[in-house]
């Protein structure tokens, strides 16, 4: 009887090892299998998150380049800006005859003579970032980087043009004044036109207004005027010069103005205008006398038909 007891209670004992075994195996294959989806559902997670911030990274950086194109164009045209000028008053005085454009033309040159002999007197240099033909950050960041292989770049970073630091390295190669000085130039002689003739011309003022303001951020941005200070000083002097040369040439501007309205007049084509009868500056004579004597010649005509 022991032994049967024993042999029962140790095929009961096989059983219940054998049961344990077995619910722990499902337990650890259930486990297990709950493991590897919540890794696959991570694992998912973590490629949507990753597909996510791919996309708002590149549309992020789309926007920056396309803004940073944009501002390297804005910088691109100011820095061209003072040629522009030349070459807008030089067509336009030879295309369209312009006698305006030409004094304009005139203003740039001896604007130019007088920044020379400034620009002699000072010891004004060249600053590379202001030059028009070179791209609008790529001479910046070179020179940047050269100097702070040498050693020469301050604590602030604000040397970053490669040339010599001081108060008058503000001009371009082959330019005699700051861009903000000519800008200034032109946009004060037209002022001082619309001053004397006591009528704001809303276009042309804020176009030129614009165009100023543009001027004065892409310089300071381009580290071509750093100091706010001598934009100011440049831009006085440009808008003293100016409007005492549009004072000095005004009876020939004007004139010249005048011309060019009584011939746009002239050239409408109207049969009551005499053009060749002007006098007095815009004082254009009608005089109609010949069409009237015409007229009346051929009522007389038929009057005496219808006698007849």
């Amino acid at each position: 009887m022991s032994n049967n007891q024993t042999q029962s209670k140790q095929i009961a004992e096989k059983q219940s090892r054998q049961i344990a075994e077995k619910q722990s195996r499902q337990m650890a294959e259930k486990q297990s299998r709950q493991l590897t989806e919540k890794q696959t559902d991570k694992s998912k997670k973590d490629k949507n998150n990753d597909a996510d911030n791919n996309n708002n990274s590149k549309l992020n950086g789309n926007s920056v380049s396309f803004m940073t194109d944009f501002l390297n164009v804005i910088n691109s045209i100011i820095k061209f800006l003072p040629l522009g000028f030349y070459f807008f008053t030089y067509f336009s005085a030879t295309i369209y005859k312009d006698l305006k454009s030409v004094f304009l033309l005139i203003g740039l040159i001896i604007n130019d003579i007088i920044g020379y002999l400034w620009k002699k007197y000072t010891n004004g240099t060249v600053n590379s970032n202001c030059n028009m033909f070179s791209s609008a950050f790529g001479d910046s960041a070179n020179n940047s980087g050269n100097n702070n292989a040498n050693g020469n770049g301050n604590a602030n970073g604000n040397n970053n043009s490669g040339d010599v630091e001081n108060d008058n390295n503000i001009y371009g190669q082959f330019m005699q004044n700051p861009h903000t000085e000519i800008v200034s130039f032109v946009a004060s002689f037209f002022g001082a036109d619309m001053f004397y003739k006591e009528k704001l011309d809303i276009l042309p003022f804020t176009f030129l207004s614009i165009t100023l303001f543009l001027t004065v951020w892409s310089m300071m941005n381009i580290n071509c005027e750093r100091k706010f200070g001598k934009i100011i000083t440049n831009i006085v002097f440009g808008a003293i010069r100016g409007s005492v040369y549009y004072f000095i040439i005004k009876k020939y501007y004007l004139e010249a103005e005048k011309g060019k309205l009584e011939k746009e007049t002239c050239d409408l084509g109207y049969n009551n205008y005499r053009c060749d009868e002007i006098k007095n500056g815009t004082v254009i004579i009608k005089d109609n006398s010949s069409k009237k004597d015409n007229n009346n010649n051929n009522d007389d005509d038929e009057q005496e038909d219808d006698d007849f």
